[in-house]
């Protein structure tokens, strides 16, 4: 009885991960993540510009925030969040807002180095996060109905906290940036 139950158990495991292995190489989901990195390119190529822009005196659209601090149980901690962001007008507080479309954060916890890339679409949404940590790397690719994710070595977070993650850090931008004091 209970070795047909483990089978059983198996056979639903195996047929789940074989469903969500054919979900992401559907063509449908091919042409998501396409269309993502092709984003992901196009802002890259934005950032270079900007960067470009600051090494020759000009000021980017670019915001930096630095943060040293001890933590307990892990000691010295360092962490650097830049938000590369356009300039648009919002009719809502007829006032020019700060649209971040790319957010690169570093830090380290414990003496391992984690570094993560968070990519938005011109309406504000998450659509690609990336972090490289000791232990491996993870790629989530956040399309219309459903999240792509690409892992390799073990996964420090799941979507959902990503997700979460990125719109702590838009709310700390807004706060400090666009001055959304509540």
């Amino acid at each position: 009885m209970m070795t047909r139950m483990k089978n059983v158990l198996l056979t639903l495991v195996l047929f789940l991960s074989a469903m969500a292995a054919c979900a992401q190489t559907s063509p449908a989901a091919k042409k998501d993540v396409a269309d993502i990195r092709k984003l992901y390119t196009e802002s890259k190529q934005e950032m270079d510009g900007l960067d470009k822009m600051e090494r020759e005196g000009l000021p980017p659209n670019k915001t930096v925030f630095s943060s040293h601090f001890n933590e307990a149980g892990t000691g010295p901690t360092k962490e650097l969040i830049t938000y590369y962001y356009r300039v648009a007008y919002d009719e809502a507080s007829e006032m020019s807002m700060h649209r971040p479309f790319f957010i690169i954060r570093k830090f380290n916890v414990a003496a391992r180095e984690i570094y993560q890339e968070f990519l938005y679409d011109k309406n504000g949404e998450l659509k690609f996060f990336f972090e490289k940590n000791p232990d491996g790397e993870t790629r989530y690719y956040y399309c219309k109905d459903d999240v792509y994710d690409i892992v390799k070595g073990s996964m420090s977070m799941d979507c959902a906290f990503a997700s979460r993650l990125s719109g702590e850090l838009i709310t700390a931008f807004n706060t400090i940036r666009n001055r959304n004091w509540d």
